[in-house]
């Protein structure tokens, strides 16, 4: 496992560099865009606005929901999943494509090699999520901002459980095919079709999105079952993975 964390450590600490860096931009525009939105021209423009003054002025003096609506519940999210995407895609499809496979199967076990890829991974898409989701609140509290930390707590214990579960999907399809390019492209395949089915009734139980961050957490200040239901179904694919894996010829 120790190879694994770091053949793909460098990954990760670039993926740890953009997120830090894009969480600092809300946190120092929140004065900049509050200033604009106060300006009267704005406030006039407001008016025919479904959202209304009102709506606006919720998101703009409540550090708590801004957050939410700028870095929460929007970038993070996203980066989060393409972080999981990205650390996920090319763990047993690199092996194949260099054809290193067959020298590590010649060693280890299936199970060995198994664990040690896609539980490595799990840390390294745990630790760049989670660092992005506290830096964002110490970087808010260094600069003055006020923000309900049990609510940063949930919102990222909730986000990491959503990406572990795009890392699981990830590794699967990694391991399915022998070259890097496929599984990364079926894995934005995949998250596309699950934002497009969240879009419909029938199908809005998939809406995984909405599991990670739903705007529930504002309200109730509690993690919720969503979180149980993403590690759930995270363990039953690693268990179908594993079984794929252990049958399957290399």
């Amino acid at each position: 496992m120790a190879l694994e964390l770091r053949m793909n450590l460098f990954r990760s600490i670039v993926l740890i560099a953009i997120m830090v860096g894009l969480s600092v931009v809300p946190v120092l525009s929140h004065n900049f865009v509050t200033d604009i939105f106060n300006s009267p021209q704005i406030q006039e423009n407001l008016k025919n606005n479904p959202l209304g003054r009102e709506g606006f002025n919720a998101i703009f003096s409540n550090y708590t929901f801004y957050s939410y609506a700028e870095w929460y519940g929007g970038n993070y999210n996203l980066l989060s999943i393409i972080a999981a995407i990205v650390i996920s895609f090319p763990i047993f499809a690199r092996e194949k494509e260099r054809k290193t496979i067959y020298l590590i199967s010649g060693r280890r076990t299936r199970w060995e090699i198994f664990s040690s890829k896609v539980i490595s991974g799990y840390i390294l898409t745990a630790i760049t999520v989670v660092t992005g989701g506290l830096f964002y609140y110490l970087f808010s509290r260094i600069m003055g901002f006020s923000l309900n930390l049990n609510m940063v707590l949930i919102w990222t214990l909730r986000v990491t459980a959503g990406s572990l579960l795009f890392f699981q999907i990830g590794a699967y399809t990694s391991m399915i095919f022998s070259g890097q390019v496929k599984p990364i492209l079926l894995d934005i395949a995949i998250y596309a079709g699950l934002i497009t089915a969240g879009v419909f009734k029938q199908t809005k139980f998939l809406d995984f999105l909405e599991y990670m961050t739903g705007q529930d957490v504002l309200t109730n200040q509690s993690i919720g079952i969503t979180f149980l239901i993403l590690l759930m179904i995270s363990l039953v694919i690693f268990a179908l993975q594993y079984l794929h894996f252990r049958n399957s010829e290399l």
